[in-house]
């Protein structure tokens, strides 16, 4: 009873703590990436959910081939910061709050209370851990404590996106436990269930692939069993293989991992940063992710190597201090102090995925990839605690207590303090411009975060700075192009030189040739307005906002029948007013009130807006005297033809 009590103690007041992430709302491109972007999160069914598993590309059974697309092309994993993870539970639970989700105006507290949810989850099993291996509830309270405060929990928490990780390590720790379980009474119901949950944990994140080399560290300490086998029977060698032979089949699903992970990443590059080999960027990375799980600062999902890496000879000498102290105390403790050894050797083989990820990253490694490095060592530590049962009448206990309870409330404020950051996007890359002020990308990053909120005035001053820090950035040029073109002063006719200038880092940039068309429509420049929105729509058919504006343009030139078809085109990929308002005008242009009407009346049940736009409309406008259409138009005066620009929100310059 004191037990549970307790850990419910801790969850309240983490869950205290974190309090402000349910209030914050979707951040930056993988948030909307993974909500709204894949799949058909908002329109669950059997269906969908087997495309989950299956991208619904083949039957069954599959082919090879079949499997290979599925593993390595997935439609539903891949955020900005890798080439692609297979993770299907994590989508699945992305439906689920799709599902409970009741009002669409804060769609984002569900997605949030689940990351809240699983966060709490992780801290009471962690309680349970400590509470098993230490036998103590103050030292269990302590050690959740601090796994649950750690300043570096936030990203994953606050971070949409980030539900792979926290999902991963919920299952993560459900395998430790029942493997815990195992190696103290060697019972073989509790070494199966570690099996199916470390295949689930992979199948979230494979940052855990390294967790069957962690219950091996786990057998050298706390459960010692290389020197329990060896005082049962020395001759007897079956007995020294046991740890290695029972974890097979967590090495083949590990084994598997691995080679999909590697066919996902086969196509890549190494990245290199101003001649730094992907070895220095590996140890530089170690090195940060070391100094930031020790001393919080400067916390950031994005640290831009170019800020950080092959700056100062005293930048890379302090990064081989770093490495070179961890090898020594791993060696060391091996012989002299097994708990310091499993503290370490578990914290770097759950880091080691990430670092060797670090080449491909054109970022330092984030918070993200420490949320499940503190488990072994505060496990190690646990053990360790257990066979010190008067450390707290001890002075050097007592102090010991003291200075960790100091520890939680600093790590608690500032806590608190990250997840105001999180609030939304605009607040999270004005954090980060604070941090790396030069660093062109935050700045591209708070104009996307202004376009999304309509704040067009304070999103060209974003993008001014930002043309100041990187004047010859196509990007940068690309934005001050699309914030013109949104401006509610009108200034399309500037938006085209930026435009045209970005657009000659990369002829193929849709988006840029989209806007360009966009710009050139609106300055009266028609035809040549066409030839970029049919180069747009060549390279990416299914795109519809780029339809639409190619439909309306048609249209300026009276070519009737064109704008139709792609209108039509469009409505096939998304059910979306302009289009059908686009057509209205098309089949009203060729006498065919039926049509237009149709079309007109789908407008406007989605727009409500439509109606005073077909007032503008000298093609709608000799309609009006038809049954039908005298609800449907609200004359307001002179006949405008209104092109649509399909937001840029959230999007990202791929193209430069």
């Amino acid at each position: 009873m004191i037990s549970i009590c307790a850990c419910i103690g801790v969850m309240l007041f983490a869950g205290l703590v974190y309090y402000g992430v349910l209030l914050a709302d979707f951040v930056n491109q993988d948030d909307y990436h993974y909500v709204f972007k894949v799949g058909r999160v908002w329109s669950p069914s059997l269906e969908e959910v087997g495309n989950v598993f299956t991208q619904g590309r083949f039957g069954w059974p599959p082919t090879l081939q079949d499997l290979k697309e599925t593993l390595t092309g997935g439609r539903i994993h891949r955020p900005s910061n890798t080439s692609g993870y297979y993770q299907p539970l994590v989508a699945l639970t992305f439906m689920l709050d799709a599902y409970l989700t009741k009002d669409w105006l804060s769609r984002a507290f569900q997605f949030h209370l689940t990351n809240l949810s699983l966060h709490l989850t992780n801290v009471a099993l962690i309680f349970a851990l400590v509470r098993r291996l230490s036998s103590s509830h103050l030292w269990a309270v302590l050690l959740s404590l601090l796994f649950a405060l750690h300043p570096v929990q936030v990203e994953s928490v606050a971070w949409v996106a980030q539900r792979m990780t926290l999902l991963g390590c919920t299952f993560t720790l459900l395998a430790l436990h029942c493997y815990v379980r195992y190696a103290q009474a060697l019972r073989l119901r509790w070494l199966i269930p570690v099996v199916p949950f470390f295949a689930a944990a992979i199948l979230c994140r494979p940052l855990f692939i390294g967790l069957p080399i962690v219950l091996l560290i786990l057998d050298v300490w706390p459960f010692r069993r290389h020197e329990r086998h060896r005082n049962q029977k020395k001759t007897d060698g079956r007995l020294f293989l046991r740890p290695f032979v029972e974890k097979t089949p967590l090495f083949a699903i590990m084994l598997l991992s691995a080679i999909i992970q590697f066919n996902i990443r086969s196509e890549n590059t190494v990245t290199h940063t101003d001649g730094v080999s992907g070895a220095e960027l590996i140890s530089h990375n170690a090195a940060a992710l070391a100094s930031r799980l020790v001393f919080p600062l400067k916390l950031s999902p994005y640290h831009p190597l170019a800020t950080t890496v092959g700056g100062t000879a005293l930048g890379r000498l302090f990064d081989i201090g770093v490495l070179a102290f961890i090898v020594v105390a791993l060696v060391g403790s091996f012989w002299r102090w097994k708990p310091v050894f499993a503290a370490l050797a578990g914290a770097l083989v759950l880091t080691l995925p990430a670092l060797l990820q670090a080449p491909f990253n054109k970022l330092l490694l984030s918070d993200q990839y420490l949320y499940g490095v503190l488990i072994i060592p505060l496990i190690a530590l646990a053990a360790w605690l257990k066979s010190r049962p008067d450390a707290l009448k001890k002075t050097w206990g007592r102090w010991t207590a003291i200075l960790f309870i100091a520890v939680l409330v600093i790590f608690s404020v500032q806590t608190y303090a990250q997840t105001q950051v999180w609030q939304s996007s605009r607040a999270l890359f004005k954090h980060t411009i604070s941090l790396y002020p030069d660093w062109s990308f935050g700045h591209i990053s708070l104009v996307e975060s202004y376009i999304r909120e309509n704040s067009y005035e304070a999103a060209l001053k974003a993008a001014e700075r930002a043309l100041k820090v990187e004047p010859d950035n196509p990007s940068t040029q690309f934005y001050i192009g699309t914030v013109l073109l949104l401006h509610q002063d009108g200034r399309s006719s500037e938006a085209i030189a930026p435009l045209e200038s970005a657009l000659t880092s990369n002829p193929n940039w849709i988006e840029c040739l989209q806007n360009l068309g966009v710009a050139l429509a609106r300055s009266a420049r028609t035809e040549e307005a066409i030839d970029y929105f049919e180069k747009a729509r060549d390279l990416k058919p299914r795109a519809a906002g780029v339809r639409i504006g190619l439909g309306n343009a048609y249209l300026k030139v009276n070519r009737f029948a064109s704008a139709r078809a792609e209108f039509q085109e469009a409505l096939k990929h998304r059910n979306d007013s302009s289009a059908h308002f686009g057509l209205a005008i098309a089949w009203a242009a060729n006498n065919v009130p039926e049509h237009a009407r149709r079309h007109l009346t789908a407008a406007i049940a989605k727009d409500p807006k439509m109606a005073t736009k077909a007032g503008r409309s000298q093609h709608l406008r000799r309609l009006q005297h038809l049954p039908g259409f005298e609800a449907l138009i609200e004359d307001s005066g002179e006949a405008v033809l209104d092109d649509v620009l399909e937001s840029p929100a959230a999007r990202r310059a791929h193209g430069s």
